[in-house]
Parts: C-alpha cells; sequence; structure tokens
C-alpha cells in the first residue's frame, strides 16, 4: 500500500498499470509504476491512498487502510521526517493491536520490526539518481 498527495485525491486498487489513475501527477504515476515491477514476482495488488496536496495530515488514508489487507507501506515519494514518522506510530500502534503492517520509511528509526529504515542518497538506478524517499515503493513488493 501506499499514501501519495495529489491534486486528485481518492482511494485506489491498482491491478497493474491500466488501473492508474490519469489525473495524477507523472512522479505519482511513476512511483506506482516503479512498485509494480516487483522482485521474483509482480504484486497481485497495489492500494494507492491519494490524499489531496493540502491535507494536513494521513489521517483520513489510515482510516481507510485499517478497512483493507496489505503487508508494507510506503509513504509519499516527497514525504518530510514528520510525516514518515506518523507513519511509523502509526504502524507500531496497530502491531500493538495484533495488526502484522510494515513500513518502509526513509530514515527513521527502526525500533520496531514493523519498521524498514531505507536510508540512503545519490542511489544510481539505470541513469536516474535517487534519495530514500523516492525508492521504497520499488522494494515494496521485493521484501
Amino acid at each position: 500500500a501506499m499514501i501519495l498527495h495529489d491534486a486528485a485525491p481518492g482511494n485506489y486498487v491498482i491491478m497493474d498499470e491500466t488501473d492508474i489513475p490519469s489525473g495524477l501527477s507523472a512522479e505519482n504515476t511513476m512511483y506506482i509504476k516503479r512498485a509494480l515491477v516487483g522482485g521474483q514476482r509482480t504484486p497481485r495488488k497495489l492500494i494507492a491512498c491519494v490524499i489531496g496536496n493540502d491535507a494536513e495530515n494521513f489521517d483520513g488514508a489510515f482510516d481507510y487502510l485499517e478497512t483493507q489487507q496489505f503487508d508494507y507501506l510506503v509513504g509519499p515519494h516527497d514525504m518530510d521526517a514528520t510525516e514518515a514518522e506518523s507513519i511509523a506510530s502509526w504502524v507500531k500502534t496497530k502491531r500493538a493491536n495484533d495488526y502484522t503492517y510494515k513500513a518502509v520509511l526513509p530514515d527513521v528509526t527502526a525500533d520496531s520490526e514493523g519498521i524498514v529504515n531505507f536510508a540512503g542518497s545519490g542511489i544510481v538506478v539505470g541513469d536516474q539518481i535517487y534519495n530514500a524517499a523516492v525508492l521504497p515503493a520499488s522494494w515494496l513488493v521485493r521484501l
């Protein structure tokens, strides 16, 4: 599952690239496409919770995600440290209540088995250079 910032909010279940909403930004579209690549196998589905660019928090996304089945969660490719900590806190709270969610987050303390700290900068993939916030979607289905 992933949470995204965009001008076209909504909740989407994406089975393949043809399900990617056409109103999303180019950055979010690529973020989703990277997640759909997979590793040894492609994911069966990807849950995308798109919140408005002006949303103050992830509460609406969290409410929706509680009704869905998923293994790993990533945040927006442009998330800041406060947002990453918000996701980490939500995952840890849910795990304390018998949910098995995990989150792949950039540069956060992995103080729970539900938090995967994905740290780094200058990560080269092909001819592109990424930071840790952008790549977790690519690795989300490989874990």
